[in-house]
């Protein structure tokens, strides 16, 4: 435990023990772990705070489920043919194209030697490439460029999307071919990331990106 800063102390470290009886890792779990953690926030009398770190017991770990398939499950998905780093490539500009341009492109980047092909972060369904449409389209591609190279190709369709529609278009976009799911948790929230790694519906990995979360770390 470090010391409590002095009252006459404009700044300080602290190290706050939280019992884990009080949250109960299903009956409350991630969401409510947050707001303990972000409570000391909203204190008017506190200027500035951060949170450093973060340890969580063994027994607390032990009941939520962590990654279904981890680096392990992804790395299967390319192995035995594959034995080097894994080269990744995201679909720009993230708006503008069609889905016609968008597959030219990612078939030009497949056969140059890259893996994985990745919606962009900001890219999920609009007008100009609707989602379900480019699935169908960069899955065709994909194939085409492993028969062309010999070398296992795939492809991540970003979901990021409301949560009452989320294992819809998961499910959806599953069925059609994709070969990953990318979502954003920072905006749909780590509950949506839980229910969508859990659930039965969903077999195929999810990968994750973090745009938006300076809105919550910056000033």
């Amino acid at each position: 435990m470090l010391p409590l800063p002095a009252e006459h102390q404009q700044s300080g470290q602290i190290r706050i023990a939280i019992p884990t009886v009080n949250i109960d890792p299903i009956e409350g779990g991630l969401p409510q772990l947050l707001a303990v953690l972000g409570a000391p926030y909203t204190l008017k009398p506190i200027n500035h705070i951060r949170l450093v770190n973060l340890d969580l017991p063994r027994d607390f770990i032990a009941r939520l489920p962590g990654p279904k398939f981890g680096v392990e499950g992804i790395l299967e998905r390319f192995a035995p043919a594959l034995k080097r780093p894994l080269i990744a490539m995201m679909l720009k500009p993230r708006t503008g194209l069609s889905t016609d341009e968008y597959a030219a492109m990612a078939l030009e980047a497949l056969r140059g030697g890259v893996d994985i092909i990745f919606d962009d972060e900001l890219l999920v369904s609009p007008d100009s490439s609707k989602l379900l449409q480019r699935v169908d389209r960069l899955v065709a591609v994909t194939q085409q460029a492993e028969r062309d190279t010999g070398e296992p190709k795939r492809y991540a369709a970003n979901i990021t999307s409301s949560i009452r529609y989320a294992i819809d278009i998961a499910a959806r976009v599953q069925i059609a071919g994709a070969d990953f799911l990318y979502l954003n948790p920072i905006t749909m929230g780590l509950s949506a990331l839980e229910m969508l790694a859990t659930s039965d519906v969903i077999r195929v990995p999810i990968l994750c990106c973090r745009s938006g979360y300076g809105m919550w770390t910056r000033g």
